[in-house]
C-alpha cells in the first residue's frame, strides 16, 4: 500500500465547502497547505485522518471507532444531484426532486431483484 494511490469522492456539505467520501466515510477538511489538504472525519469523536494531493489520498490513518454511514452518503450524493440539475435546467425543482425520487427507486428496485 505504500505507493497505491486512491481515488475519492466529493460531496457538498450545507454551506456549500467540501466533504469527502471513502469507504462509506466522510471527511472534512482540518487544513491546507498549497493543493494538499488535511482531512479529518465528520464525527468529532472519531480520530480517523487523511490527506491527499489534489484529488488522490496519498495517507491515512484509518482508526475510526463507528461504522460507516451509507445512507447518510447515498442521500448526500442525491442532494448533490438534485442541487446541481436545478443549477443547469429551468424544470421547477419539486419536478426534479420526483423524477430523482423515482429513479431512486427503481435503481432499489433493480438492487432488490438482483439479491
Amino acid at each position: 500500500m505504500a505507493n497505491a494511490m486512491f481515488v475519492v469522492t466529493f460531496l457538498s456539505n450545507k454551506f456549500g465547502g467540501l466533504r469527502l467520501e471513502f469507504n462509506g466515510h466522510q471527511y472534512m477538511i482540518n487544513s491546507r497547505r498549497g493543493d494538499r489538504r488535511y482531512w479529518k472525519c465528520v464525527i468529532p469523536e472519531c480520530a480517523a485522518r487523511l490527506n491527499t494531493h489534489h484529488e488522490f489520498i496519498t495517507k491515512f490513518v484509518h482508526h475510526h471507532n463507528h461504522e460507516p454511514d451509507a445512507v447518510d452518503v447515498k442521500v448526500r450524493r442525491i442532494m448533490e444531484k438534485i442541487k446541481q440539475r436545478s443549477k443547469e435546467e429551468t424544470k421547477p425543482v419539486p419536478a426534479i426532486y420526483k423524477e430523482e425520487r423515482c429513479l431512486l427507486r427503481s435503481e432499489e428496485f433493480i438492487e432488490f431483484i438482483g439479491q
